[in-house]
């Protein structure tokens, strides 16, 4: 479950039976309105708002993530496609102009949404196994692919430090240096990973 920064909506997603994502906008509550409705043909494993409100994501393990634009009721979601595997978490920069997705596959994918059709391309981020867990710095300099579905940040708040768990955890977080974030340009990343 997630909850929009300015309170207005709630995401959630259902494993069973009907593996479906609900868009609930409490601000209408009053008016018995029903909730917007994520169709999807397995689990949706991961939830979550852009900071700027705009978009809604989430992430499902028939290989897909969907993304709604907030700013726009009724439109269709985007259906990212691309992985081969079960997405196990999404989530947004800080900016709100990427959306990471994070996969079984060994791989994380990065999304333009200043692209018209955010769901036409994507970048391939390759990792050594699977991907639990992706996030990005607050400054939107760095993106952390943890191989653990831990559901927290690796990143201090001034995005200086780079915490890891105990070494006999087994777990690796590789994180990506963003070299450019301008939307017109295609993202470019060096690898550095903590053994942790």
């Amino acid at each position: 479950m997630a909850i929009s920064g300015d309170g207005r909506y709630v995401l959630t997603g259902s494993w069973e039976p009907d593996y479906g994502a609900r868009l609930w906008d409490l601000s209408q509550l009053a008016n018995s309105s029903q909730p917007v409705t994520l169709r999807f043909k397995d689990r949706v494993f991961d939830v979550t708002f852009s900071r700027d409100g705009h978009w809604a994501a989430a992430g499902s393990w028939d290989k897909t993530t969907q993304l709604l634009d907030l700013t726009k009721p009724g439109a269709r979601p985007f259906v990212l496609e691309g992985h081969t595997a079960r997405t196990l978490s999404v989530a947004f920069s800080a900016d709100s102009q990427w959306l990471v997705t994070g996969n079984e596959d060994r791989t994380a994918r990065l999304w333009n949404l200043a692209s018209a059709d955010p769901s036409a391309d994507s970048v391939v981020l390759h990792a050594p196994s699977s991907v639990g867990y992706v996030s990005f710095s607050r400054d939107g300099r760095w993106l952390a692919l943890n191989q653990m579905e831990s559901q927290s940040s690796p990143f201090s708040p001034d995005g200086f430090w780079f915490p890891s768990p105990a070494l006999d955890t087994g777990c690796i977080i590789r994180a990506w240096k963003i070299w450019s974030c301008s939307p017109a340009e295609r993202l470019g990343a060096i690898s550095r990973r903590t053994n942790c």
